[in-house]
């Protein structure tokens, strides 16, 4: 794939709007060649054929004329995606650094050192000292030409700066010590080892500088380090008192801002998931609540981003603490346009309704919300895994609705339609089931029957991942228990 076809196919679809509104600034012509191009690549993505675009927008043209046109688009989606994420304020330094060249070069001093100080003022606020090095080499070259600004001043504070940016290269040192540290430590949940103290002591060992430590800089990155190791482990009892206690520092501390808000609303989801792996319902429900109240703050700029999480760990704890409650949430989600607009959203709606029909034994409206599902658009373009779960969990729903005919049919379509899937070891609890679920459907009774009970307790017995359990619509382990 090569360049203009990846910067297109990553693009959100707001940057695609915006991109749109961009390039119609100045050309109007109905014929627009980068446009049907553009459109071409994001129509056809993997399947996109250069050659076959060449003869379509130009029959027997020159290919030189083709490429001219592919390097314009590049140079016009990277203007437009820059203009488009001015707004985060690491390019908006760089942004304002700019300026104050352009001015500079216009020998406009004093609009210069306007951009310049705003960008110091902004600089300073997120602890971006690498930038603030630039600035203030920018501010003693200008002084060279602008007396007003007095040269020794910014020295000093570049100085300073420079010590910061060593504070930062002690900081990469201590990090290093910490996931060393917590990589080879084992068995965090144990009473003899606290991850915290092991922290405490090794950032107290490698630090010589008490500051470094309380800033939030530091904070931010042994958070994520440490957070990834705990991830990896599924360590969610070290996890939870971890990134609790991190984000009460970070509250404390008054660390929280807009600039690191995502890391806020990482914090949150990651307690509030850590709570439910470890069955401390209420916990994550409580976190669930103040992550939906934080992904409001600051005109709700991630609430987008973040929504799918919220939704995902509210209902996950519900579904267990009150399915009717649930079910009512899943069906306040079906009314909401914004949200099922995203087929990932649509898929997850009606995947939990029917799971959660199925718990309350409403098999009718579970395989209702199933077959619904079916009917997406988006259905067809699901992964063949993900398809075969939903097969699998309707060959369960028609058991419990004593649909035998259809599960004779339905299963031999199914070996055929997953054949190589199946064949694969990672499946192999699919074609298991589906041969217990085939023989169950031709066994009057099933209990009496040797060979099925044999062919459930085999099934039971085998060690399964909580996360594989968790990949399954309905849960075969739970479901097959009640004919053991």
């Amino acid at each position: 794939m090569d360049l203009l076809s990846t910067l297109i196919l990553q693009m959100s679809k707001d940057e695609v709007r915006n991109f749109k509104i961009y390039s119609k600034r100045t050309m109007q012509s109905e014929s627009r060649k980068d446009l049907e191009l553009f459109d071409l690549i994001r129509v056809q993505k993997d399947n996109f054929d250069e050659d076959k675009a060449f003869q379509k927008l130009y029959e027997k043209g020159e290919k030189n004329a083709f490429y001219r046109l592919k390097n314009r688009l590049i140079q016009d989606i990277n203007k437009n995606t820059m203009l488009h994420h001015l707004g985060d304020e690491t390019i908006g330094l760089f942004q304002l650094l700019s300026l104050s060249k352009v001015y500079r070069n216009k020998s406009n001093y004093e609009v210069a050192v306007y951009f310049l100080k705003k960008a110091e003022k902004n600089a300073l606020k997120i602890e971006a000292f690498e930038i603030l090095d630039l600035i203030y080499s920018d501010f003693i070259k200008l002084s060279k030409d602008f007396t007003a600004i007095h040269p020794e001043i910014y020295i000093k504070k570049r100085k300073e700066n420079n010590y910061q940016i060593q504070k930062l290269k002690s900081l990469d040192d201590i990090l290093a010590m910490v996931t060393y540290k917590i990589r080879t430590t084992q068995n965090f949940s144990s009473k003899n080892i606290d991850i915290i103290e092991v922290l405490e002591d090794t950032v107290n060992t490698y630090s010589k500088d008490s500051d470094l430590e309380k800033g939030a800089k530091f904070k931010t990155m042994v958070y994520k380090a440490v957070s990834s190791i705990l991830l990896e482990r599924k360590d969610f009892a070290s996890l939870v008192k971890f990134t609790s206690k991190t984000f009460d520092d970070f509250n404390n501390l008054n660390l929280f801002n807009k600039s690191n808000h995502a890391d806020k609303l990482q914090m949150l989801t990651y307690i509030a998931n850590a709570y439910y792996k470890i069955k401390s319902y209420d916990k994550s429900l409580n976190y669930s609540g103040l992550l939906k109240d934080a992904m409001n703050e600051f005109g709700g700029f991630l609430e987008g981003k973040y929504s799918f999480y919220y939704h995902n760990i509210v209902l996950a704890n519900l579904a267990i603490v009150d399915k009717e409650e649930a079910l009512t949430t899943l069906y306040a989600l079906l009314d909401n346009d914004k949200i099922m607009q995203q087929s990932y959203f649509e898929f997850f709606v009606y995947a939990n309704i029917c799971t959660l029909y199925f718990d309350l034994e409403n098999y009718d409206k579970s395989l209702e919300y199933l077959v619904k599902l079916y009917t997406k658009d988006g259905y067809k373009s699901l992964d063949n895994s993900l398809k075969l779960k939903f097969d699998v969990a309707e060959m369960i729903v028609r058991y419990e609705l004593r649909d035998f005919d259809f599960i004779d049919y339905k299963i031999q379509q199914i070996r055929r339609d997953y054949k190589l899937l199946l064949e694969n070891q990672d499946y192999q609890r699919e074609r298991n089931l589906l041969s217990i679920i085939k023989r169950m459907a031709n066994t009057i009774e099933i209990k009496q029957d040797k060979r099925s009970t044999k062919l459930i307790s085999e099934f039971l017995a085998s060690n399964t991942s909580q996360e594989v359990e968790e990949s399954e619509i309905i849960q075969y382990d739970k479901w097959l228990k009640k004919y053991e």
